[in-house]
């Protein structure tokens, strides 16, 4: 069986499905972030704050309810779903940033429940230590 999700007026780029709360999905599309329910095919929330086109979204493997996303604005952010708000914008890059992935392996760096890595039409790959501290 397939869904159909539509973003009226808006084309998608990326979705990415929650690790931890069923059914849930996060779709980037034009300067904004959806959170989906799979299950019942609708939206529950619309998250803006990019000022440039949303190229990638991942979902925190450690937090729940905690995604990050880059945009064309050359910025990344870090996105708590429950208070539907950005907890933190970093300026990443000088240019448009095309995706980015939250470290998954506990054992190897004390640091990786934060770290966050991004890559950039600037030829460059940052990795960005921060504590997320997202209640």
């Amino acid at each position: 069986m397939v869904k159909v999700f539509r973003c009226p007026g808006r084309h998608g780029y990326a979705v990415e499905v929650s690790p931890f709360i069923a059914n849930r999905l996060a779709c980037s599309a034009s300067q904004y972030y959806g959170i989906w329910d799979a299950a019942l095919g609708q939206s529950l929330t619309t998250l803006r704050g990019h000022e440039g086109v949303v190229y990638s979204t991942i979902w925190s493997p450690h937090i729940p309810g905690c995604f990050a996303s880059v945009s064309g604005d050359g910025t990344l952010r870090v996105w708590d779903v429950k208070r539907a708000a950005c907890r933190l914008a970093v300026p990443a890059h000088q240019a448009e940033i095309l995706t980015c992935d939250w470290c998954k392996y506990d054992q190897f760096c004390p640091f990786s429940r934060s770290l966050v890595a991004s890559c950039s039409y600037d030829f460059t790959v940052r990795d960005l230590q921060r504590r997320f501290i997202i209640k």
